[in-house]
């Protein structure tokens, strides 16, 4: 799994959460398509807003290549608006997780999206 948010809270709640697994933390999205071409992960779980950067213009991106399109994209927000929710399954995310974070949802989430994706 490869995380990306500036909040450092939230990447060391989403990397305990997920402790039993090969996780990659990062608190910005400098280089991100690069990491995720030499990590491989299973799955990308993004911030929609990481410092300057816009998740959904990074999760486009990723999507749009060849060699990243088929890795799941699950964003991270503190923004609940429907247009939000909308602009972020409308670039290719899978899933849509609210800040404060429920770890447990988002693990139970991530499990199933990987496990549909393997069916």
């Amino acid at each position: 799994m490869l995380v990306v948010d500036d909040d450092r809270d939230c990447l060391l709640v989403v990397a305990a959460a997920f402790k039993d697994w090969e996780v990659l933390a990062l608190d910005h999205a400098g280089g991100l398509v690069e990491r995720v071409l030499e990590f491989r992960p299973d799955v990308v779980v993004l911030d929609i807003q990481i410092g300057s950067e816009d998740g959904i213009a990074l999760c486009r991106d990723l999507k749009g290549r060849r060699a990243t399109s088929a890795i799941p994209v699950v964003f991270l927000s503190g923004l609940c608006s429907s247009e939000d929710f909308q602009s972020a399954l409308g670039a290719g995310g899978a899933i849509y997780v609210t800040k404060p974070l429920d770890v447990g949802d988002l693990r139970r989430s991530v499990e199933a999206l990987l496990r549909e994706g393997r069916a």
